[in-house]
């Protein structure tokens, strides 16, 4: 059986950062069959245009409006989810979700709330194997325009913090290492938290 292996991670055009242009992507019709594996290796996608312009996008919590937040975190992860199930039943979903996220769907956070939501809508749908990882603060290693004060100030921090904080942050390396891991060679619950994604070691 071949599993297919999805990070489900929002990605949104530039227009999300204020950008004035639209972004556009032609769609061109195919009569041939897609395999969605995770391998683009079928003819039809040699005719497809490139995808450019694009970025991986979480998004930050108070960066953009409450609607928007949640159509990114939870209305797309629904439909991408849907589709996923429909085409490949036998998919291992691999959710980057964060610390906090509310199952019960109670908390009056609006990342906490969504992020349960999301999580329960993927758990109901019964994939062979589904993870959900819950970093707290992501420290990118590469660096990058931070999208506000707080990030800023907690990039200069972060020394600090890994040593009296350890299991509450985490990098980019890190996180990225435990949850490719995970997603390919299995593990042994469904939630990960932060302490456990560090703890994670790579096995080959």
């Amino acid at each position: 059986m071949r599993i297919v292996f999805i990070f489900f991670i929002s990605i949104v055009s530039l227009q999300l950062f204020a950008q004035p242009a639209q972004k556009q992507l032609p769609a061109k019709r195919t009569a041939s069959n897609i395999k969605i594996d995770g391998t683009i290796d079928e003819a039809a996608w040699k005719e497809a245009a490139p995808a450019t312009g694009f970025i991986e996008y979480r998004p930050n919590a108070g960066t953009v409006p409450r609607e928007e937040f949640r159509k990114i975190t939870v209305d797309y992860t629904i439909a991408f989810a849907k589709v996923l199930k429909q085409k490949s039943p036998d998919a291992t979903f691999c959710f980057l979700s964060g610390q906090g996220a509310d199952q019960i769907e109670n908390s009056r956070l609006m990342f906490a709330k969504d992020k349960g939501i999301a999580e329960n809508f993927l758990l109901s749908l019964h994939f062979p194997q589904t993870y959900i990882f819950r970093p707290n603060y992501i420290y990118p290693v590469t660096l990058r325009k931070e999208p506000n004060f707080l990030y800023r100030f907690m990039r200069v921090i972060y020394p600090f913090l890994n040593v009296v904080y350890h299991n509450g942050v985490i990098t980019s390396e890190e996180l990225s290492n435990a949850m490719i891991d995970i997603g390919l060679n299995g593990g042994d619950k469904t939630v990960y938290e932060n302490k456990e994604l560090r703890e994670q070691k790579m096995r080959v």
